[in-house]
């Protein structure tokens, strides 16, 4: 008593004290947080504390029951708790122009380059966790486990899903000792299984605790590092690492910057240090999904300062967001190389507009927006359009389309929406036109979804849409040398091959009503579009042996 006595009397004992306290404290709930040990970090979660205990303790009488002497605690604990809630909730908005230049956008009045439609994933996220999720009973003491996030990458030059598999809780944790495998799901091929990848002693990793977790293993070596969330990308033989960016906040904690990442050996604990621009080249996702979904909004909202979001909101536009997540979608260009895409539209969340769209490198962070008069221009739909199509078109199945991502396919604007029941089980791809959601092929195989939207294309050609956007138009003559006729329900298809070329043409007895007159040994001119594909459409025919 005598002690608390004289502690609540001495005011510099007593300032000690609180400070002492109130950094205990904050360094405990940092290190349970795992967040990064910084002064803006120490200032946020402790700051107002400090100032709110400061204040009462500058209200305590002194031993002569004046409070005179308390004004200097009484003031420095007010000001620092008016500090405080001035950054938690004023300063912010003083950033916005700060955020708009984070982003560090390149405007482009154009279209994304064309696709090859090989690397186009044509299983979904939804049916990669149906396949996967099965693979758990496989797993020894699989009742120790469940099945992490699924993050599609490219391994061995093919895209897959993968999922490691994490702890089911702390004590099964303890049981577990370790993580013994993870999930490899093709992207490519809708009809390959999951492969269970196994017989690994995974020590460290996202669902672990204490010293086991992946975050508080970075954190011991590397304190004041700011870290986002990792991404598990094994190498191409197959051993697993995870991968967790790092980096910094400018602007009090308002901004995020990636700097670099540590790799981590999820068995061993090794950790490696790599700045942006020396990461191995196996590593797909430096730019975290999180951090590519901020800056979109920061581009999208405060193009003209924080005022124009509440007053005039003058080209305002927000990337769209789904039930389901997944803001930004994965995608791989011609060389294999990921980027986050995501449409934009506008602040009325009913609308089927699109306004533009955006690709950040996920290694480099380069921020590319698709927008201006090429997209305006062109009166495209968006992803919700898209899905809104797909789902009228199965509404009598009652499947519905997940993940649409807009790609540029054979010169089109095109959303490639796959189609899932009610299992996540995958039932059909289909694409739909953006300029003109009408124009929609599906099928069970890709091969076959993307043939039968070159066929609608050509079909929808004369006077309504340019089908061959960079894809050359050519014209050929010859002679045909072998010919099939296949029904497609009230049409016919037509296939053939000619003495001087090694594609398959193809055409529709809707287009050219003299196709079910081909044979052997007429010769045709074809104007065809030239996809560097091995079959064509199309697009007009003249048998010169009857002039028709």
């Amino acid at each position: 008593m005598t002690f608390l006595s004289g502690l609540l009397h001495n005011r510099l004992q007593r300032v000690i004290c609180v400070i002492l306290l109130t950094a205990g404290l904050t360094w405990l709930y940092l290190w349970w947080r795992i967040l990064d040990h910084t002064v803006s970090a120490y200032f946020q979660a402790g700051g107002f504390w400090l100032g709110l205990l400061l204040f009462l303790s500058g209200m305590v009488p002194g031993r002569d029951g004046s409070r005179k002497a308390g004004r200097l605690e009484f003031m420095a604990g007010a000001l620092l708790m008016l500090l405080w809630l001035f950054l938690a909730f004023v300063y912010g908005i003083t950033t916005a122009d700060d955020k708009f230049q984070a982003a560090h956008a390149e405007v482009r009045d154009a279209k994304m380059e064309q696709i090859d439609i090989k690397h186009i994933p044509s299983v979904p996220k939804t049916f990669a966790k149906y396949k996967g999720d099965k693979m758990l009973g496989q797993v020894p003491n699989f009742s120790y486990y469940q099945m992490g996030d699924y993050s599609i990458q490219k391994i061995d030059n093919e895209l897959v899903w993968v999922a490691p598999v994490e702890y089911n809780g702390f004590f099964k944790s303890l049981s577990a000792k370790t993580v013994t495998a993870y999930v490899k799901i093709s992207a490519e091929d809708e009809n390959a299984p999951a492969e269970l990848m196994s017989g690994y002693a995974m020590k460290y990793v996202p669902s672990g605790y204490f010293s086991g977790n992946i975050y508080r293993h970075i954190r011991a070596d590397y304190p004041s590092a700011v870290l986002f969330e990792a991404s598990f990308e094994p190498k191409d033989d197959g051993s697993p690492v995870y991968v967790v960016p790092y980096g910094h906040y400018e602007k009090y904690r308002n901004v995020p910057y990636v700097d670099g990442v540590f790799l981590v050996d999820p068995e061993s604990g090794t950790i490696e240090q790599y700045g942006t621009d020396q990461v191995p080249a196996f590593v797909d996702q430096v730019i975290p999904a999180s951090i590519a979904d901020t800056y979109n909004t920061y581009f999208g909202k405060y193009k003209h300062g924080y005022l124009n979001t509440l007053f005039g909101k003058r080209d305002l536009h927000m990337p769209t967001t789904w039930e389901e997540g997944d803001e930004v979608v994965a995608v791989f260009d011609q060389e294999g190389n990921m980027s986050w895409f995501t449409d934009h539209t506008t602040l009325d969340e009913t609308s089927k507009s699109l306004v533009g769209y955006s690709l950040i490198n996920a290694r480099s962070g380069k921020f590319t927006y698709y927008g201006g008069q090429t997209v305006s221009s062109s009166g495209l739909a968006n992803g919700s359009a898209a899905i809104n199509s797909v789902n009228k078109t199965f509404l009598k199945d009652q499947w519905t389309g997940a993940s649409p991502t807009l790609y540029n396919i054979y010169g089109e604007e095109t959303w490639f929406v796959p189609v899932t029941d009610g299992n996540g089980l995958l039932r059909e791809l289909a694409l739909v036109n953006a300029k003109n959601p009408q124009i929609l092929a599906h099928h069970k195989n890709k091969a076959s979804a993307f043939a039968s939207y070159k066929n609608l294309l050509v079909s929808f050609g004369s006077g309504q849409m340019d089908p061959t956007g960079s894809a050359q138009q050519k014209e050929i003559q010859g002679r045909i040398v072998r010919v099939s006729f296949v029904s497609e329900g009230a049409d016919l298809r037509v296939k053939w091959m000619m003495d001087n070329s090694d594609k398959v043409f193809v055409v529709l007895e809707s287009q050219y009503p003299y196709a079910g007159f081909l044979q052997a040994g007429d010769q045709v001119r074809v104007q065809y579009v030239d996809t560097e594909e091995l079959v064509v459409t199309a697009s007009k025919v003249t048998n010169l042996t009857v002039n028709k």
